[in-house]
């Protein structure tokens, strides 16, 4: 799953600006790969108006976001 889950990261990171959309894409990462992630996200949120929309249970992930929204018993708050 990780390494299917990193091919999928190198394969969607582009050169140019443009949107995310990732579900848990920190899912079933090694340490190292995970920090690689964050870091990589970190420097394409920095700054950016894209729309990004990124789902994620890692708390790491959540708090880099500008706007957060908590799934609690099927309603978005």
């Amino acid at each position: 799953g990780g390494q299917a889950q990193r091919a999928g990261v190198a394969g969607g990171r582009g050169s140019g600006p443009g949107s995310i959309l990732a579900d848990e894409p920190t899912g079933e990462l090694d340490n190292a790969t995970e920090f690689y992630l964050r870091d990589l996200l970190d420097r394409k949120l920095e700054g950016s108006d894209d729309a990004d929309v990124i789902a994620t249970h890692d708390p790491l992930v959540a708090r880099r976001m500008k706007t957060q929204w908590q799934m609690e018993q099927g309603i978005l708050k």
